[in-house]
């Protein structure tokens, strides 16, 4: 269960969003039903890319699945966004899906799941 909070936006763009939230957990579940662990919001502030912030959270979030029982650590992101960290830590491209989020988020990105296998641990 969760909630929505929207602050200062009229009916029609939360209309738009939820429907676009809802489109993209269909679309989501089609393509990633397995049981994982999941990295749901990774983000480094332009200003701080590059210094290695990204790496040491990669790092120990590694260490803390090291003891759970899925096999397989997982992350949506956007191909015109962070796809390349992904790749360059060892992240392997899982499946594109559609989603109006990520068309909300950026426009023409392209929603897509990447992952890594535990026992590269």
């Amino acid at each position: 269960m969760f909630k929505l909070y929207f602050g200062r936006t009229n009916k029609s763009e939360r209309n738009i969003l939820i429907e676009a939230a809802t489109v993209h957990g269909k679309n989501r579940a089609s393509v990633d039903s397995r049981n994982v662990n999941e990295i749901v919001l990774f983000v480094i502030d332009e200003a701080y890319r590059g210094l290695g912030i990204g790496c040491k959270l990669w790092s120990s979030f590694k260490d803390y699945c090291r003891d759970s029982s899925s096999e397989t650590i997982r992350v949506e992101t956007n191909k015109l966004g962070a796809s390349g960290f992904y790749e360059k830590i060892g992240f392997r491209f899982y499946a594109n899906f559609s989603s109006p989020l990520h068309e909300l988020a950026t426009k023409g990105g392209q929603a897509c799941i990447y992952e890594y296998s535990k026992s590269e641990i």
